[in-house]
C-alpha cells in the first residue's frame, strides 16, 4: 500500500503536490496539522483507501469523501466536528473513527453504510442514534461512550454482527458504586520500574512495593478521553470486577495521579494474540508459527469464558472480548484484562442484558474461531460451541451461563 505521510507538517491546506506523485496515493496521513478543510480535488485521488486527519481542524466531515470509491478507513478523532452532512459518508467505509469531537447527531441515512464493521464515537455529544443504523448490519465493533445518550439505544440489539460494544458515560447508565475497600496508595509508597505496555487510556509500568519489595504493575491513567471512553469509568468497572482467578489481582489504587495497582503477572505470561489491523479490520491477528496446542487452546478458552461469565454476573459488559487482552502462561491457563471498553448493565432492562449478553456471546464465538484457525485439532466440543455461538440468529444464539471450569459441554443453551 502506497502511503504519504504528512504527520505534524503545520500545514492549514492540502498541498497540491499530493496531486502530482507518480504512484497512486492508498494511504494519507494528515494528523497533528491545522487542516480545516479538503479541497475538491481529492476525489482525484481514486486509489485511497485510508485517511487519517486525527488532531485537525474539521468543524464539518468532508462531503467530497463520499467520491472516493475506495475509501474504506477514516480518522477524524480529536477534531471540532459538530455536524455530518445527509450524502457524505461513502458507502465503502469499513472503518470510521470520530472519536473525541463535538457531534450532536448522525445522518438519517447512516443505515447506507453497508459495509462499516467498525465506528468509533466516544467523547461525542450524541444524544440518539438514528434508526437507520438497525441496517448497518456488518456493524461489528462500535463505541458510543462518554456520549449524551438518554436511553439505551434498542436498535443495537438487532444488529447480527455486533461483537464488542461500549456505551458507559451516558445519562441512560446506572454506574457501579465508586466507592472501594481497596487500600489507597500514594506514588511515594512505590520504586516506578520499566514500562511493561501502553493501551488508548494508560501505560502500565512494572513497580515494587516499599514496604516488602513486592512486585507490581502500575497502570496510570492519561486523564483524556480514549476511542473506548473515559478512563474515569474504566476505574470503576475495574474495581466492581472484584476478585476471579483469571482476572489479575486489583491491589489497590493511587488518587493522585489516578492509577491502579495491580498483582505482576509473571514474565512467561504473553498476550494471545495481537490487536486487528488495517486489513482485518475487527479481527485479531496471530504472529507467524502460532499453533496452540489442543490442551493450551482449551485451557485458555476455559479461563477466559469463566471470567467473561463473572463480569456479567457483576453487571459488567466487557466490550473488547479479543485474544489480545488475554495473557496466557505456558500451558494455556490465562487471564483477562483491560476495561478500557467495559460498561455497566445496571438499571438496564431484562431484555436488554440478555440481549448485551448475546453481544459478548459473539465475541467469545469468534474468540474460539481464531484459536481454531490455528489449532486444526481443537476439541469438537469447542467446535460446536462456536458454530452455535457465532449464530447470525439473535433467537437462536444462547446467553451465557454458568459454566464448569474444566467441561465447555457444560455450558447450557
Amino acid at each position: 500500500m502506497h502511503r504519504l505521510d504528512l504527520r505534524n507538517q503545520g500545514l492549514t491546506t492540502l498541498p497540491d503536490t499530493v496531486f502530482d506523485t507518480a504512484e497512486p496515493i492508498e494511504m494519507l496521513d494528515l494528523s497533528g496539522n491545522d487542516i480545516s478543510e479538503l479541497p475538491d480535488r481529492i476525489a482525484e485521488l481514486s486509489d485511497l483507501k485510508v485517511l487519517f486527519c486525527t488532531g485537525n481542524r474539521f468543524a464539518e466531515y468532508p462531503a467530497v469523501l463520499a467520491q472516493l470509491p475506495k475509501l474504506a478507513m477514516v480518522s477524524f478523532k480529536e477534531n471540532q466536528l459538530s455536524s455530518i452532512a445527509e450524502g457524505a459518508l461513502g458507502e465503502s467505509l469499513r472503518w470510521l473513527i470520530l472519536s473525541n469531537n463535538q457531534i450532536e447527531a448522525l445522518p438519517e441515512d447512516f443505515g447506507g453504510l453497508a459495509q462499516l464493521e467498525k465506528l468509533a464515537l466516544a467523547g461525542n455529544h450524541l444524544t440518539q442514534l438514528p434508526s437507520s443504523i438497525a441496517a448497518c448490519s456488518n456493524l461489528s465493533l462500535a463505541r458510543f461512550s462518554a456520549n449524551r445518550l438518554a436511553d439505551f439505544p434498542e436498535e443495537l440489539l438487532s444488529l447480527p454482527r455486533l461483537a464488542w460494544l461500549s456505551f458507559d458515560g451516558n445519562p441512560f447508565v446506572s454506574p457501579h458504586s465508586s466507592a472501594s475497600e481497596l487500600p489507597i496508595y500514594q506514588q511515594a509508597d512505590f520504586d516506578i520500574g520499566a514500562v511493561l505496555g501502553e493501551g488508548a487510556s494508560g501505560i502500565i509500568h512494572k513497580a515494587h512495593r516499599r514496604q516488602d519489595g513486592k512486585t507490581v504493575a502500575i497502570k496510570f491513567f492519561k486523564g483524556a478521553i480514549t476511542s473506548d471512553g473515559d478512563p474515569k469509568d474504566e476505574q470503576v468497572n475495574c474495581m466492581a470486577a472484584g476478585d476471579h482467578p483469571h482476572l489479575v489481582t486489583l491491589l489497590g489504587q493511587i488518587e493522585q495521579p489516578a492509577a491502579l495497582v495491580f498483582d505482576y503477572v509473571p514474565e512467561d505470561y504473553t498476550a494471545l494474540g495481537r490487536p486487528p489491523s488495517l486489513e482485518t479490520c475487527t479481527r485479531d491477528t496471530f504472529p507467524p508459527g502460532f499453533a496452540p496446542t489442543p490442551s493450551y487452546a482449551r485451557k485458555a478458552i476455559d479461563s477466559v469464558l469463566s471470567a467473561l461469565h463473572h463480569l456479567h454476573e457483576r453487571d459488567i459488559l466487557h466490550g473488547d472480548f479479543y485474544t489480545h487482552n488475554v495473557m496466557s502462561g505456558p500451558d494455556g491457563t490465562s487471564y483477562l484484562s483491560d476495561y478500557g471498553a467495559a460498561s455497566s448493565m445496571l438499571g438496564l432492562k431484562r431484555h436488554q442484558v440478555e440481549g448485551l449478553k448475546k453481544i459478548e456471546t459473539l465475541a467469545a464465538g469468534y474468540l474460539i474461531d481464531d484459536l481454531a484457525t490455528h489449532c486444526p485439532d481443537l476439541d469438537k466440543d469447542l467446535l460446536l460451541l462456536r458454530d452455535v455461538w457465532l449464530s447470525s440468529d439473535l433467537e437462536q444464539r444462547p446467553v451465557l451461563s454458568a459454566p464448569t471450569l474444566a467441561s465447555p459441554e457444560s455450558w447450557r443453551f
